[in-house]
């Protein structure tokens, strides 16, 4: 069995993390208890809108963790990271934020994705823009190490057959970006 927590932070943002929540527990009802446990851990990083108390209430199988106010995103994904590893034993952490909305076989064809390859690799998801989900914003970068050139692969493309197979990239943007904890356990956290 594959062991999955969801870790973002969260500032303010409530109707964000309304949608967030219950997108993602609606998606994993399809994942089979066998297959895969996924957890979501949240840090709280001194949000003002009732959000700490409205996810307590309404999602209590949430891990809910409090920052200062001064963790931002990188340091709520490292306060995250470390629970998720020392408190829970988790095998692999996707970083996400509370204002995305997944493709309802999101996390089906991510556990397909994780069982064939092997656990050293980095995932990240193909990110689709807010304003029009066929249009791709990010499916990867490229850098040219020669050049300095560094380009997204697909920004503003429709999505197609083109864009359907896994490519090889140089860098992920963070949401949605998918990794065993071994890299942690080896590299270290989000500087």
């Amino acid at each position: 069995m594959i062991s999955i927590s969801i870790v973002f932070p969260i500032f303010n943002g409530l109707s964000y993390t309304r949608n967030c929540l219950f997108d993602i527990y609606n998606n994993i009802k399809a994942i089979s208890k066998d297959e895969s446990q996924l957890s979501v851990v949240i840090v709280d990083d001194g949000s003002t809108d009732g959000s700490f108390e409205w996810i307590q209430k309404n999602y209590p199988q949430v891990h809910l963790l409090k920052g200062d106010g001064n963790l931002w995103w990188s340091g709520g994904i490292n306060m995250a990271v470390h629970y998720v590893i020392e408190q829970l034993n988790i095998d692999y952490i996707i970083w996400w934020n509370n204002d995305i909305i997944a493709d309802k076989d999101y996390f089906i064809n991510l556990l397909d994705a994780l069982k064939n390859n092997e656990p050293n690799i980095i995932i990240g998801s193909k990110i689709y823009l807010d304003q029009n989900r066929n249009i791709i914003w990010s499916m990867g970068g490229i850098f040219n190490p020669y050049t300095g050139e560094k380009r997204m692969i697909g920004t503003n493309q429709e999505d197609s057959a083109d864009y359907k197979q896994p490519v090889e990239c140089d860098w992920l943007t963070g949401m949605g970006t998918i990794s065993h904890r071994s890299v942690y356990e080896k590299v270290g956290m989000l500087n």
